[in-house]
């Protein structure tokens, strides 16, 4: 009998332990190790997908550059992005197709999900462009991805005067 409490005492202990280390993991990076999967969306290693991370917001103009809109200092809407352009399709796009024509394109926007590693120096995790009247994103040099109605809702949200 004592040998059958000191096992389940054991297995309660073990347990304890994989539940701590478990919500460790959750806490301080975006994804779980044995979940994460490496694509064309997240082409790092998961442990560089870690807290804090930011999203910034940018807008572009042909004359003064890029200018910064909003930062959003949040886990949840970092992983709600990536989640979204996952679920999103990739399609074959060429750069010629992406950038005409001019006239209708709209506003250029770049999006940029990183994360502090020093003095004012940070590791780029994503950076994709799109545009107010497109439904298109440039994510790197060859990818394209269509962005599901959400995440457009959520750009254009973040990118709008009153944010």
């Amino acid at each position: 009998m004592k040998k059958i409490y000191s096992s389940i005492k054991i297995i309660i202990i073990f347990l304890a332990i994989i539940l701590i280390a478990c919500s460790i993991v959750n806490s301080i990076y975006l994804f779980n190790p044995f979940t994460f999967k490496r694509d064309s969306i997240t082409p790092r290693d998961w442990h560089d997908y870690r807290t804090p991370i930011e999203v910034v917001y940018y807008y572009g103009d042909t004359t003064k550059g890029w200018t910064e809109l909003n930062k959003v200092k949040d886990k949840k809407e970092a992983i709600y992005i990536i989640k979204q352009l996952k679920k999103a399709n990739e399609i074959k796009y060429s750069k010629k197709d992406y950038f005409i024509p001019i006239e209708s394109r709209g506003r250029e926007y770049k999006v940029v999900i990183r994360r502090p590693i020093g003095n004012s120096t940070y590791l780029n995790l994503m950076q994709f462009d799109f545009f107010d009247n497109g439904d298109i994103i440039e994510l790197g040099n060859t990818i394209y991805i269509k962005l599901t109605k959400e995440i457009q809702e959520l750009l254009l949200n973040r990118l709008s005067p009153k944010n």
